[in-house]
């Protein structure tokens, strides 16, 4: 259990998280380096591996106690293996992420940068050429999916925009649901 304790009045002084316990999953095993590994895997511009608990210098480690009693059911093996599938195929399709995909790889662009200019008028220029080459992925996403472009980002500042991420999680989970006991996975996934 984290106590999220931000000392400091001023936003932005920092932040002191305290552990006061540990979170089991009923396997027994503890969540703490390790986190709970995803059966399917979905884009992120967050790496855990530098950013996660286990990257902290005094991190608890990951330990089991014994598990609770609990009657697990067949395992999701093969569905899993179809989810995570028909997941990729759409991701090559959907203009929602492949929008993400290209902001993910514009953000490993910036952080792999070896040199950042020292010049005011050179780091202008390429924050601005950074803002045009957002604007242009928002219009191809935008155009994708039936929405008129824009001609600025501020233009779309004030727009609800898409969890993209949640809404991918969220057609998995209908996918599994709708998955019935020994029937063909893709009929019934592909609407057939």
């Amino acid at each position: 259990m984290d106590l999220g304790l931000g000392f400091g009045v001023e936003p932005g002084l920092g932040q002191l998280t305290l552990t006061i316990g540990k979170y089991y999953r009923i396997t027994g095993g503890s969540t703490q380096h390790r986190g709970v590994l995803p059966d399917i895997d979905l884009p992120s511009a967050v790496d855990p591996v530098t950013i996660g608990e286990s990257s902290r210098e005094r991190a608890l480690p990951w330990d089991q106690i014994e598990a609770t009693g609990f009657s697990a059911r067949q395992p999701l093996d093969s569905e899993i293996a179809f989810l995570t599938q028909f997941q990729n195929d759409r991701m090559q399709k959907d203009p929602d992420i492949k929008y993400l995909m290209s902001d993910i790889a514009a953000i490993d662009e910036f952080r792999n940068q070896k040199s950042v200019s020292l010049n005011l008028t050179v780091r202008e220029i390429e924050r601005e050429s950074r803002r045009d080459t957002r604007l242009a992925r928002e219009n191809a996403r935008r155009m994708a999916i039936g929405l008129d472009p824009v001609e600025s980002l501020d233009d779309i500042e004030s727009e609800d925009k898409p969890d993209i991420l949640l809404h991918q999680a969220t057609q998995i989970v209908s996918e599994l649901a709708d998955l019935e006991p020994n029937s063909s996975m893709l009929t019934r996934a592909s609407g057939t």
